[in-house]
């Protein structure tokens, strides 16, 4: 059922209240795989969901919350963080109806503000809300991934009385973009999927015939949205190789990586003691910035060195950490200062072999 690349990987997904809908297809889907998943809804039909999942042996728990009241938002992530201590992956599926209070849709001329209001903070401010309230942890532990339903209404079409509906959905979109950039280079990815005519059970008659005019001749399902969730909480940023529960990130900045990627194994006096799990372009400095989880067993001194070695001539490339001597540790997320960058064997050799001939033409001249 489970796979070790997921394994101490936590997931909160709001919007999983519905027995047919998004959110409880993509905590089904992560859950099987072996993630820890915590879900959200605004009621309490919410705890039906999670024992739902754990009748099926996943590691799910719940909680009800308003995703547009701040306060909710922020009791949410406090208990969020204490059930596991981190989150790992955040989707935000919440949007459109809620229980008892579907979705209002107007004319931009017969509409009041207050139903503008409302979704936008249903279908955006939801979002913006709970994703501020795990960057924190996911950036002192350098490792994240967000994944936002967005919709093709407001990105790729519309419909009339849906421009509240789809100005939220289009800001999402906007929102994704500026996040992506202001986090990338501390190991969170930002992303989004847009789904359009989806069948669940809240779809309307006309909704249902609507996805009959797609390529495949129907609406999409569920499962399908969370498949490409799951695929972006998996693949992005490192072929889906990230950090663990058991792991600490540390970050240094080479001349040249050339050899290395994102998976590399890092050594210490011969054994694997960590990975890395990004490497980024530094525009100010021209260097290679790298992102390296340690086993959390594994305490270097803050003077440590770290340099890319090479297995030799018909060998790959690895990451060695040489301890250093001082009595202070590094601490999550500080710099190793000490870096060797990657040298090419095939440069040396030519060098070697253009010195060489050099010597030997002086040598033979009169």
């Amino acid at each position: 059922m489970s796979d070790s690349v997921w394994q101490g990987q936590v997931a909160l997904i709001s919007g999983a209240g519905s027995d047919s809908g998004i959110g409880l297809a993509i905590a089904r889907r992560l859950g099987r795989v072996g993630v820890r998943v915590l879900i959200t809804a605004s009621s309490a039909r919410i705890q039906q969901r999670a024992a739902e999942l754990q009748a099926e042996g996943i590691d799910a728990r719940a909680m009800a919350a308003d995703l547009t009241d701040e306060a909710q938002v922020k009791a949410l992530a406090e208990w969020a963080h204490a059930q596991f201590g981190h989150i790992d992956i955040l989707v935000n599926n919440a949007g459109m109806a809620m229980l008892g209070s579907p979705e209002p849709f107007a004319d931009v001329a017969d509409m009041e503000l207050a139903t503008w209001n409302l979704s936008l903070a249903r279908n955006l401010t939801s979002a913006f809300l709970l994703t501020r309230s795990v960057l924190p942890g996911m950036k002192a532990r350098g490792y994240g991934r967000i994944v936002h339903i967005s919709s093709t209404t407001g990105t790729r079409g519309s419909n009339p009385g849906e421009s509240a509906y789809s100005a939220a959905k289009a800001a999402m979109l906007g929102m994704n973009m500026s996040l992506a950039l202001e986090v990338g280079k501390q190991g969170i990815t930002v992303n989004s999927v847009a789904p359009g005519w989806i069948a669940t059970g809240s779809s309307t008659e006309e909704e249902r015939h609507a996805g009959t005019y797609t390529p495949v001749g129907r609406a999409g399902r569920p499962e399908e949205v969370a498949a490409a969730v799951a695929f972006l909480a998996y693949a992005m940023g490192g072929g889906g190789l990230t950090g663990s529960a058991g792991s600490y990130p540390l970050t240094a900045s080479f001349r040249s990586v050339e050899g290395i990627k994102a998976g590399t194994d890092v050594r210490l006096a011969g054994v694997k003691v960590g990975i890395i799990t990004s490497l980024t372009l530094n525009p100010e400095t021209f260097f290679a910035d790298a992102t390296i989880e340690m086993d959390e067993g594994i305490l270097l001194p803050d003077d440590s060195a770290i340099l890319i070695s090479s297995e030799g001539l018909l060998g790959g490339n690895f990451v060695e950490v040489m301890p250093g001597g001082s009595s202070e540790n590094l601490a999550p997320g500080q710099e190793i200062e000490d870096t060797q960058g990657s040298v090419s064997l095939i440069s040396l050799l030519m060098k070697f072999v253009s010195s060489s001939g050099g010597s030997s033409d002086a040598e033979a001249t009169p």
